[in-house]
C-alpha cells in the first residue's frame, strides 16, 4: 500500500476508546447516577454559607458549653441555632438514636421556628404541638423519634413525655431553648420545670444546652440595672449556661 493511503482497518474509531455500558443496566443509567449524586452533592444545605462571623463565633462556643445567647430581635439567633444543629449532626443525623428538641413557647412559634429549620438544612424536622391523644402513647413517639432528627414542640408537651418516659433527657443531644428568658428559677414555666426536675442525669448523659432571648428579663423593673444582672444570674442557674453575646 502507498504511502498516505488510509488502511481501511486501522482507520476505523477504535471502540475501546468508548465506555461499554453495564450488562445489568441500560447504557447510560449508571452516568444519570452519577450527575444525580453529584447536583445532590452540590446543593447540600450549608447554614455556614450565609453566616455572620459573630454567629460563627457563638455556635462554636455552644459546642464547647451551655450558652445563652443574648441578642436583639432581629440578629440572627435562630440561625446560630440551626448551625448548632448542623455542627452536631454527628450525633444527631440517623442512624443515631438521639434527637434535638427545639422548644418554642407557642405554637406559632413552633411552626415558623420548624419552618426556618427545615429551609435551612438538611435535617429530618418533625412538628409536636397541641392536646391530641396520640402525643400520650408509646408507640407515636417510639415512631416520632425513629422518624426525625429534630422534634420542634412546646414546652408543656415535653414536660408531659418525661414525665411519663415517652422520651428521655438522655436520649436527647441538643435541647434548644426559644424564649429562654421564660426559665428563672422562681418560675412555674415549664421550662424551669424541664431543668429543675429532669436534667439531673449524669453530667454525660445530659444534653448540650442551648437558649436564646432578646431580653433576659420579665416583668416590672425590667429596664433596671440589678434587675438585668439578677435574671442572668438567674437563668445561667437555671440553665447550666453562660450568657454569652
Amino acid at each position: 500500500m502507498s504511502d498516505g493511503e488510509a488502511d481501511p482497518v486501522n482507520s476505523r474509531p477504535s471502540t475501546s476508546s468508548f465506555p461499554e455500558p453495564s450488562p445489568s443496566l441500560p447504557g447510560g443509567v449508571d452516568d444519570d447516577r452519577a450527575e444525580s449524586s453529584s447536583r445532590a452533592q452540590t446543593t447540600e444545605k450549608d447554614p455556614r454559607k450565609i453566616a455572620r462571623t459573630y454567629q460563627l463565633e457563638l455556635c462554636k462556643k455552644a459546642m464547647e458549653e451551655n450558652i445563652i445567647v443574648y441578642l436583639g430581635t432581629g440578629c440572627g439567633k435562630t440561625h446560630i441555632a440551626v448551625l448548632l444543629i448542623y455542627e452536631l449532626g454527628h450525633l444527631i443525623k440517623k442512624p443515631q438514636k438521639s434527637i434535638c428538641v427545639f422548644l418554642a413557647p407557642t405554637v406559632a412559634l413552633v411552626q415558623q421556628q420548624a419552618k426556618v429549620i427545615e429551609d435551612s438544612i438538611d435535617f429530618k424536622v418533625g412538628i409536636c404541638s397541641g392536646n391530641s391523644k396520640r402525643l400520650k402513647s408509646h408507640e407515636y413517639w417510639e415512631k416520632e423519634m425513629k422518624q426525625y432528627e429534630v422534634l420542634v414542640m412546646t414546652p408543656q408537651i415535653l414536660v408531659h413525655c418525661l414525665c411519663h418516659c415517652l422520651i428521655k433527657m438522655d436520649s436527647i443531644a441538643l435541647l434548644i431553648f426559644d424564649e429562654c428568658h421564660h426559665a428563672q428559677v422562681k418560675s412555674n414555666h415549664p421550662y424551669a420545670e424541664i431543668m429543675r426536675v429532669f436534667y439531673t442525669t449524669d453530667a454525660i448523659k445530659r444534653p448540650r444546652i442551648f437558649g436564646m432571648t432578646a431580653s433576659p428579663v420579665i416583668g416590672k423593673g425590667a429596664s433596671s440595672e440589678g434587675n438585668l444582672a439578677k435574671s442572668i444570674n438567674s437563668l445561667e442557674s437555671l440553665l447550666d449556661a453562660k450568657v454569652g453575646c
